[in-house]
């Protein structure tokens, strides 16, 4: 399993020609998906996903990343057309794009620290949950907010459904050595927080106990100037 975590300076700068370079090896459809974002910063932080999955799987697989062919189940997660043990899931948020490649399903997510009103775990999160939060003092309380909140994420994404799935139809327990799942529809559950950005906050759940210990950190010009290299290998 691999945790792949990809730097986006602020200002998002690339060249023109790495990034029309790399937008010419995707599939029309997706190409055209991606161009759709209204936003620059949301195009490419598409495009750096897109690239790195399709790299990792190439590297996988021994197929051209261009020939990848990608598909979706009702909830919308994204997989691998051709299914076998590559399985993937990507988030984004801020300067980050974070992807997790496992032999088996998984789900990530980053969420930029900032001021939140607690009121949103009364609301979302299990009463176990939300009573944690209230007995924490207030210096505390985002921490155990973000860290609850990207494991609830990625353990929506993990088991497939997205938001169909309840946020308080399950919940975690915080412990000594970190946070377990202690009920819900899909157990067991591997979890663990990396400590990629201190203004972020990253969990991953998995269904296997092969979670890394750490994110391997990369730049975002530099995986698409790898990609492009690995696309013109095939």
């Amino acid at each position: 399993m691999r945790i792949v975590a990809i730097k986006c300076e602020p200002d998002l700068r690339f060249g023109a020609e790495l990034v029309q370079s790399c937008l010419q090896t995707l599939p029309a459809a997706r190409r055209e998906r991606i161009l759709r974002y209204k936003k620059e910063a949301d195009r490419l932080r598409s495009l750096i996903g897109d690239a790195a999955v399709r790299m990792q799987a190439s590297l996988c697989l021994s197929k051209a990343p261009s020939s990848l062919r990608f598909t979706a189940n009702a909830h919308g997660k994204p997989a691998l057309a051709e299914a076998g043990t590559f399985h993937f899931n990507v988030s984004h948020s801020g300067c980050w794009v974070v992807c997790a490649f496992a032999r088996f399903p998984v789900g990530v997510d980053i969420e930029r620290v900032r001021p939140i009103r607690f009121q949103i775990a009364e609301r979302f999160f299990a009463a176990e949950e939300a009573a944690a939060l209230r007995q924490l003092p207030e210096a505390d309380r985002s921490d155990y907010f973000f860290d609850i909140w990207t494991l609830k994420e990625s353990y929506i994404k993990l088991d497939g459904r997205g938001l169909a799935l309840p946020l308080d139809a399950f919940w975690f327990r915080q412990e000594r050595n970190g946070y377990v799942l202690a009920d819900g529809p899909r157990k067991p559950v591997c979890v663990r927080h990396y400590a990629i950005d201190p203004h972020y906050k990253c969990a991953v759940c998995a269904d296997h106990d092969e979670l890394p210990k750490t994110a391997d950190v990369t730049d975002a010009a530099e995986l698409l100037r790898r990609y492009l290299r690995l696309c013109r290998e095939f």
